[in-house]
């Protein structure tokens, strides 16, 4: 082969190799943070006055949709870390950061976050020719109110209202705002927790069409130009389920979307109309409190 075009081929097979790990790396911080977010979706409620550290490192599997409505699947296995903490004024746990702005007897706002995978549009059927989808990392307070509490149970209305942000950590993008009101429950039961949740998801039109909008200079004949509108867009229900043994602890959580009657259920960049995010996990505790 010709000096100059073995030179070629090199680079353009070491150009390929950077964009796949490039790629490769933005999925793996992004499960990395989403597993801070999901193992602590099943902690226990914890009464005690001193603070009490736990730590630990564990192996996660994901099945996650680009988005909700799309059929291609992100199934990633990767390390995650493990935090909580119960103190007398701060608790993070669930995936949130709690009574660090307020707190009452039967009223909580604390900090909730969420957050979706990096979308490759080429591996997106109805995405073909559209531009990659970043990362995004949604945080903003939440409310909960307690409806029925026991030893053993917990019944409460939660509100969150969260601002994405879309990044691939050289820059970032304001995405809009999205609100889930849900009815959620938790049982302990031994070693056993339980945790389900469900209620509507509101969006404005900014968040819904970083998704599922359309721009008129990327409209074809079988993607017609769409602007998201804002409002209702879907329903979700989650499940979760815990178990520890002594220093091993065990998740497993499913989320269910329904865009069915949505704001966004015409959008072309729709395939399906119900969708499914999985999670397992084990953590080793490096304490046992």
């Amino acid at each position: 082969m010709h000096p100059f075009k073995s030179l070629a081929f090199a680079c353009t097979n070491l150009t390929h190799s950077i964009v796949i790990r490039k790629s490769m790396l933005r999925i793996f911080r992004f499960f990395l943070l989403f597993g801070l977010c999901v193992t602590g979706h099943v902690n226990a409620e914890s009464n005690t006055p001193q603070s009490i550290w736990q730590f630990g490192v564990g192996l996660g599997a994901y099945s996650i949709p680009d988005y909700p409505g799309a059929k291609h699947i992100n199934r990633v296995i990767t390390p995650i870390p493990y935090i909580s903490y119960h103190g007398p004024y701060l608790h993070i746990r669930n995936g949130r950061i709690s009574t660090f702005l307020f707190n009452s007897e039967n009223i909580d706002i604390d900090i909730s976050a969420d957050g979706t995978p990096p979308v490759k549009s080429d591996k997106n059927n109805l995405r073909q020719g559209m531009p990659d989808l970043d990362p995004v990392l949604e945080i903003g307070p939440a409310l909960t109110y307690k409806l029925r509490e026991s030893d053993n149970s917990k019944l409460s209305f939660d509100v969150s209202l969260r601002y994405g942000v879309a990044t691939d950590l050289s820059h970032t993008q304001g995405i809009g705002w999205v609100s889930n009101p849900r009815i959620k429950y938790q049982l302990k039961y031994q070693q056993w927790y339980f945790r389900t949740g469900l209620g509507p998801i509101y969006a404005d039109s900014e968040h819904n069409s970083y998704y599922y909008g359309v721009p008129d200079v990327l409209s074809t004949a079988n993607r017609p130009a769409y602007t998201a509108p804002s409002g209702y867009s879907g329903f979700l229900w989650s499940f979760g389920l815990q178990r520890k043994v002594k220093q091993l602890k065990y998740d497993a959580y499913i989320r269910l979307i329904n865009l069915e009657g949505g704001k966004v259920a015409e959008s072309p960049l729709i395939e399906a109309h119900q969708s499914a995010l999985a999670g397992l996990a084990v953590t080793w505790l490096f304490t046992n409190r």
